[in-house]
């Protein structure tokens, strides 16, 4: 069975260590019509963004290797913030490669699962434990007057789980 090298193929997340790699492969493996595009040039939080680009490029393959990185600082600062906007890159772009029939998606797993087990982990600490959600409230909300802290868990049984 021969592979057709002359294939469409969109790489989301180009210029990423992952992404980069992915190209690499690819080019190596022979094929010349790979796809990519800047966060500047396609926004794939935007849905209608991604759906305008898959129904102009058309692409048979879509290897999807994008999503918001940071630091730790700004993992732990942003939480919400990457969780939701990976969440919409990966919708968007699943979404519109089923629209648009691709033949093959190929996820980059790891990372995803990875921001969910911290989101996870972290929720489940805060159900649990009184002073994890005292001290998360105090980090993320400054939640002080006149230099003292404002907001105090009294009452350990509040938080059920």
């Amino acid at each position: 069975m021969s592979t057709d090298l002359s294939q469409k193929i969109y790489v989301a997340g180009h210029r990423g260590m992952v992404g980069s790699a992915i190209v690499r492969n690819l080019e190596a493996q022979g094929f010349r019509n790979i796809v990519t595009r800047t966060h500047d040039q396609l926004d794939l939080t935007n849905q209608a963004a991604v759906q305008s680009f898959f129904e102009q490029e058309k692409p048979t393959q879509v290897y999807m290797a994008a999503a918001k990185v940071g630091g730790i600082h700004a993992n732990n600062t942003f939480p919400a913030e990457f969780i939701y906007d990976n969440l919409m890159v990966q919708g968007n772009v699943i979404h519109q490669a089923f629209l648009s029939g691709v033949k093959k998606l190929e996820m980059k797993k790891r990372y995803y699962q990875t921001e969910i087990d911290k989101a996870r982990k972290t929720l489940t600490e805060l159900q649990t434990n009184p002073a994890a959600l005292e001290k998360f409230a105090r980090e993320r909300y400054l939640m002080k007057k006149d230099g003292e802290d404002i907001f105090t868990l009294e009452d350990s049984t509040a938080i059920t789980k």
